[in-house]
């Protein structure tokens, strides 16, 4: 029997949000059943946590794990500009270096990442379980070797498929986020209560600006139903007809149970990395915001060709729930 030592570093805070913990917490899982013993430590703020024990630990202990001859290699699921700026992030990265640590990397191309790869000299990995554009990812590989990309690497939980969808639209579900820094849930109800024939469901994030919570509140009806703090979208999400959502995860996760669902980014460069994900035909794509007319108009023209336009939507299975497994397969193979 295999039995290795793993330590997995992510986040989870008000700032950070928490879908890196959550990608973390279902890895573990998977990690537990093949005997991989596994701890995690998340950044909360400027605390870091022992995610089992629920108290905060500090950087000797963890000096002191890393020191341990057993340790196999160590995960890392950090990717937040903010949160790479901080010292704390410098301070693990030392402790990296001077122990050599081989590392599993989620969603981190940056410079510094590549630099520590090259000084730990160990088989290391970076794993980015998205849609990208092929030179992206050419170029990308003359640095990062080891590199693992693609939907099939996507950590989720097995779900069954929505069973079937209406061939016309009767409802639409709307979630943007943990925080929706771009105030859109609110702007989408307001295009979506014309139509009088629709019933309209309302995700309100964890992390909301409460000025928001109270205009959303206020368009409350007996065609809207407000739902706050989902841990999980797609139980939700399979009672609804449509789904419009914001260009983070959740789109996996809906391409996962095959829902119909729109795209809309909050910014010219979220729309830009949404791109390739557009190009396969995958959602209906609502481009990036600009004004409240255009969106509307963009709306406007999805509800009525709503039949038309996921007709030709691309069905190919892209994600099989097996990533999770290749990740494990990957860490028994090759850190021994």
């Amino acid at each position: 029997m295999i039995k290795l030592n793993s330590l997995t570093f992510t986040l989870a805070s008000n700032n950070y949000g928490h879908g890196h913990l959550k990608r973390m917490i279902n890895l573990n899982a998977e990690l537990e059943k093949n005997d991989i013993k596994n701890k995690i430590i998340y950044f909360s703020n400027e605390k870091l946590v022992d995610y089992k024990k629920s108290k905060n630990i500090n950087f000797t202990q963890i000096d002191k794990f890393l020191s341990k001859k057993n340790m196999s290699l160590c995960i890392l699921d950090l990717s937040n500009r903010v949160f790479f700026k901080k010292k704390i992030f410098d301070n693990l990265i030392t402790l990296f270096v001077k122990y050599r640590t081989p590392l599993i990397i989620f969603d981190d191309f940056s410079n510094k990442i590549w630099n520590i790869l090259n000084i730990i000299n160990q088989k290391s990995y970076v794993v980015c379980p998205y849609i990208y554009k092929n030179n992206f990812i050419k170029q990308k590989r003359k640095y990062f070797l080891n590199l693992k990309v693609g939907p099939k690497f996507t950590i989720l939980k097995k779900t069954s498929p929505q069973i079937k969808k209406n061939t016309r639209l009767k409802n639409i579900l709307i979630s943007c986020g943990g925080s929706d820094f771009k105030k859109l849930t609110h702007k989408l109800m307001m295009i979506l209560k014309k139509y009088k024939e629709l019933k309209v469901s309302v995700i309100i994030g964890p992390h909301f600006d409460k000025f928001e919570k109270i205009k959303i509140n206020k368009l409350k009806s007996d065609n809207v139903k407000i739902f706050r703090n989902i841990n999980n979208i797609l139980p939700i999400a399979k009672k609804h007809d449509l789904a419009i959502i914001t260009s983070g995860l959740t789109k996996y996760e809906l391409l996962s149970i095959n829902m119909n669902f729109a795209v809309i980014s909050e910014n010219k460069s979220f729309y830009e990395f949404h791109k390739p994900f557009v190009k396969k035909k995958l959602c209906y794509d609502l481009g990036y915001f600009k004004n409240l007319k255009k969106l509307g108009d963009n709306i406007n023209f999805l509800i009525n060709h709503y039949e038309k336009v996921f007709k030709n939507k691309t069905q190919k299975k892209l994600i099989d729930f097996k990533g999770t497994s290749r990740i494990v397969g990957l860490i028994k193979n090759n850190f021994n």
